[in-house]
């Protein structure tokens, strides 16, 4: 069901994320001085989901709960519309300076439930993945680094390119 920005932040705090920031782990992420601004900023935008003049737009109702839009399966042009709407008010919150909203990645993981059969053996367990996510209104999202490597030996050489472009 979608969640209000005090359990979003008491989730932080009861089960922290492995968070380190300059070598040392953060345990509370809502009171750290680097990390608290944004934790606040996510807890406003669940907040809002549970705001009478927004919760039309930024939830929806499947067999009587209400969840965050990001997890709607669209099968209208409405449901579309809808969702188009719900990322611009979370957009307009912070003005669209906020890359990795809790909107992000969750549309990711319902595409992937809407093609679950796509995944062949494995379609159950995208469909169970997003039903805990969107049951948990929880925010997803990725990290576009390098892995970590032994920084004494140098990179192996990249593989030659396979494209007729030369990348």
């Amino acid at each position: 069901m979608a969640r209000t920005g005090a359990e979003y932040m008491e989730a932080l705090k009861t089960r922290p994320p492995n968070l380190w920031y300059k070598g040392e782990k953060v345990e509370d992420p809502t009171t750290h001085p680097v990390f608290r601004g944004i934790v606040r900023t996510m807890a406003a935008l669940y907040d809002l989901q549970h705001d009478p003049r927004h919760r039309e737009v930024l939830t929806y109702e499947e067999d009587g709960k209400r969840h965050g839009m990001s997890f709607l399966i669209p099968k209208t042009k409405e449901d579309l519309k809808r969702r188009g709407q719900a990322y611009k008010l979370w957009a307009d919150q912070n003005l669209g300076m906020m890359g990795r909203s809790p909107d992000y990645l969750n549309a990711v993981v319902m595409a992937y439930a809407a093609s679950a059969d796509y995944f062949g053996e494995f379609a159950e367990n995208v469909r169970n993945y997003y039903r805990y996510l969107r049951d948990q209104d929880l925010a997803t999202t990725h990290a576009l680094t390098n892995p970590q490597v032994n920084r004494a030996k140098p990179l192996p050489p990249s593989p030659t390119p396979t494209s007729p472009w030369g990348w």
